[in-house]
C-alpha cells in the first residue's frame, strides 16, 4: 500500500473545495435576496419617479414573530441539554454532564447567540449552520505592578511567561516594635504572554460554509468546513509560524463575496498599505474524508490552509474523530440538505404587497394634493396655483370666471379596493407559513406536559 503524498492530498482536497465554492455561488444569489427582502431593499420591484417608495416588510414581520417564540422554547428553560442515563449506574455522571454543559460550558461558549443566530439564519434563509471548537490563542498583556517585597517580586518574575519591561526600586521605611525598619519596595513593568483555551460555539454565515453539491447532511459530505479571512496577526496568535504565515498571498476579491457584503459592511483595507498584522489572507478549516493511508477506507481527516489550497499552504493535518457542525433546518425537503426558508413562501407575498401598497397611498397622495387645471393668462399670480400657502390669495383679471380659471382633477378614490387585498395576502401568508398571531406569544412550557390531542389543537 502507498500513502497518499502530500502533493496528491491537496491536489484533491483543493478539487473538492473548488466544488464547494461553486455550489456555494449558485446559492449566493437566492440568499442575497432573501437577506434584502428582510432588510427592505427589493432591487427587482424599482419605485417609478415621484411615485410612492413604501416597502412592505412581510419577510421581516414574519421572522420577528416566530424567532421569540421559537427562541424561548428552545432556550427558556433551566437545561437547554440533558443527558440521559443508558445503563444502570450512570445517574450521577449522566447529571454532572448535564450541569457541566449548562453551566459552565453554554455560557462561556456563547451558546445562548450561537443558537439565536442560527435561528435566525434557518427561518430566513433555509439552513442554520452551528459550529462547536476548543480555541487556544496566544495573548500579550502589559501590567504594572508596584509597592512589591522583594519574595513577592521573586514569586511575580519566575513564571517564565513574564518578562520584565521596567524596575524600579525605592525604600520603604516601616515601624516594628523593635523600631524602624528600612526595607527595599520594588516598581515593575511586565509583559505576560500566555496561552488560554475555551469552548466555542457560533453560528457560521453560510457564505463561509463550504459543503458538497452531492451531500444531502453534513454528515454525509466528504468535505464539511470553512473558508473565511483572517488578519495574519491572528493566525500568528493562534500558534503558526511568524514568517511562514507572513508569506502567505493577500485575500482576493471573489465573486461569490457579493453575500458577504449584503451581510456585513466593508473589511479593513487590504492593500499592501495596510499593517502587515491587519492584512488579511484565505483560511480553510477543512473536514475532508480521504483515503490517505490506501487501505479502503476514506478516513476523516482535518486540514487546516492559509493563503490558498496548495501544498505549501497546509498548516495542519491530522486524523479528526467528528466534523463539528451541525444543521438547523426550519422545514426540511426530503433528500436534500437545503431547507425551505420563511422568505420562500413570503416573497411573493412582499412583492405584490409593496406594489399595492404604493400604488394605495399614491392614490391617497392624488387625492390630498388635487393637481390644478389653470387657464393660461388670466391667473396674475401663477405660484399661488402652482406652490400655495394657507390664506394666499389667487388673483385673477377683471372680468373672469373664476370658475373657469381654476379647478382640479378629479381622480377616483380606488385606494379602499386594495384594504381587502391586503387582508387577503396577509391570509395567504399565514395559511402558507403557519405563523399566526396566536403561535408568535407561545410559552415555553407550551407544548410540554399536555396530551397528544392538546397540543394538536394549540398547533
Amino acid at each position: 500500500m502507498a500513502a497518499m503524498t502530500k502533493p496528491e492530498l491537496t491536489e484533491l482536497v483543493g478539487q473538492l473545495v473548488r466544488d464547494c465554492e461553486d455550489y456555494r455561488d449558485q446559492l449566493s444569489a437566492a440568499r442575497i435576496r432573501a437577506t434584502e427582502y428582510y432588510d427592505g431593499v427589493m432591487a427587482d420591484v424599482p419605485a417609478e419617479a415621484n411615485r410612492s417608495k413604501v416597502v412592505s416588510r412581510d419577510v421581516r414581520a414574519a421572522v420577528k414573530k416566530v424567532l421569540p417564540s421559537l427562541i424561548r422554547t428552545v432556550l427558556g428553560n433551566d437545561k437547554v441539554v440533558e443527558y440521559q442515563p443508558v445503563n444502570q449506574g450512570d445517574e450521577a455522571g449522566a447529571e454532572q454532564a448535564t450541569d457541566y454543559i449548562n453551566y459552565i460550558v453554554f455560557p462561556e461558549s456563547d451558546g445562548y447567540d450561537a443558537v439565536q443566530d442560527a435561528a435566525h439564519d434557518a427561518l430566513k434563509l433555509g439552513n442554520g449552520v452551528i459550529r462547536w471548537w476548543y480555541e487556544k490563542r496566544k495573548s500579550v498583556e502589559v501590567s504594572t505592578h508596584s509597592g512589591l517585597d522583594e519574595a513577592a517580586l521573586v514569586q511575580l518574575i519566575a513564571d517564565d511567561t513574564v518578562e520584565v519591561l521596567e524596575q524600579a526600586q525605592s525604600v520603604e521605611r516601616i515601624e516594628l516594635s523593635t523600631g524602624p525598619v528600612e526595607q527595599p519596595v520594588f516598581t515593575v513593568k511586565i509583559r505576560r504572554t500566555a496561552e488560554r483555551g475555551a469552548t466555542r460555539l457560533a453560528a457560521v454565515p453560510l457564505e463561509e460554509f463550504l459543503v458538497h453539491p452531492d451531500a444531502i447532511s453534513i454528515d454525509d459530505s466528504p468535505i464539511a468546513g470553512i473558508k473565511r479571512r483572517m488578519r495574519r496577526s491572528d493566525l500568528i496568535a493562534m500558534g503558526y509560524d511568524r514568517d511562514l504565515v507572513e508569506g502567505f498571498a493577500l485575500a482576493g476579491n471573489a465573486d461569490g463575496e457579493d453575500e458577504e457584503f449584503a451581510r456585513r459592511r466593508g473589511i479593513f483595507g487590504d492593500g499592501e498599505e495596510t499593517a502587515k498584522a491587519l492584512q488579511e489572507v484565505d483560511y480553510y478549516e477543512l473536514y475532508v474524508k480521504v483515503d490517505a493511508d490506501d487501505d479502503g477506507i476514506a478516513e476523516l481527516r482535518r486540514l487546516i490552509f492559509a493563503g490558498g489550497t496548495g501544498a505549501d499552504n497546509l498548516l495542519e493535518d491530522a486524523e479528526w474523530d467528528e466534523v463539528p457542525f451541525a444543521d438547523l433546518i426550519t422545514e426540511r425537503r426530503p433528500h436534500q440538505r437545503e431547507g425551505n426558508a420563511i422568505t420562500d413562501d413570503m416573497a411573493e407575498i412582499q412583492r405584490v404587497k409593496t406594489v399595492l401598497l404604493r400604488q394605495t397611498l399614491d392614490n391617497l397622495y392624488w387625492q390630498n394634493n388635487q393637481q390644478p387645471i389653470v387657464q393660461e393668462g388670466v391667473i396674475q399670480n401663477p405660484e399661488s396655483v402652482l406652490n400655495p400657502k394657507f390664506g394666499q390669495p389667487i388673483r385673477v383679471g377683471q372680468g373672469v370666471d373664476v370658475r373657469g380659471a381654476v379647478g382640479y382633477t378629479a381622480v377616483p378614490f380606488v385606494a379602499r379596493e386594495s384594504f381587502s387585498m391586503l387582508g387577503y395576502l396577509d391570509q395567504e401568508a399565514t395559511d402558507r407559513t403557519g405563523i399566526s398571531d396566536a403561535s408568535s406569544g407561545m410559552a415555553p412550557d407550551a407544548l410540554q406536559n399536555m396530551t397528544a390531542k392538546a397540543t394538536a389543537l394549540v398547533e
